[in-house]
């Protein structure tokens, strides 16, 4: 995986439960931060910072849930790790609803009932903080605003 300049190599950690597709996408993300850095003139710690949180943004992410609870401690309750399985159920359902719905609120609705169903996700931990933005008012169905093209890149950074 890229090196540090200090001459060691990134490795992931014995814990990483992550597939080779998950590696070749880490290795683009890391890459991508070791230039953003050097273009930025990082402090090598900063740099180095920056690679290990590419590193391990989804080193667990091709985990399995009972392999998650084996990695912390869940004696509190909830197994908080899995919010982000529990999203992408809730994404996948509001989406779903939306297209049988023309209103937003219902679809969310609908979409926080049948996550609520799923014994894996019913907690509300996992589907209550989820709210419509513009929800009453009067914004809930605006249409689509018109593309406006990619964004400019600025001359300097605002900071």
């Amino acid at each position: 995986m890229t090196g540090l300049r200090s001459g060691r190599a990134l490795a992931f950690p014995a814990w990483a439960r992550i597939s080779p597709a998950r590696v070749r996408h880490v290795e683009g993300v890391t890459g991508l931060l070791a230039e953003w850095a050097d273009a930025l003139g990082v402090p090598d710690d900063e740099r180095e910072r920056w690679l290990r949180a590419g590193l391990l943004h989804d080193a667990v992410k091709d985990a399995a849930a009972e392999d998650l609870a084996a990695l912390t401690d869940v004696s509190w309750g909830v197994p908080k790790l899995l919010h982000g399985p529990a999203a992408a159920v809730l994404a996948e359902s509001f989406y779903r609803e939306q297209s049988r719905r023309r209103d937003p609120v219902a679809a969310l609705a609908g979409a926080q009932r049948e996550v609520l169903a799923d014994p894996r996700f019913g907690a509300p931990y996992y589907w209550a903080g989820y709210e419509v933005l513009g929800a009453g008012t009067g914004h809930e169905g605006a249409q689509a605003q018109p593309e406006r093209g990619a964004p400019q890149e600025p001359d300097r950074l605002p900071y």
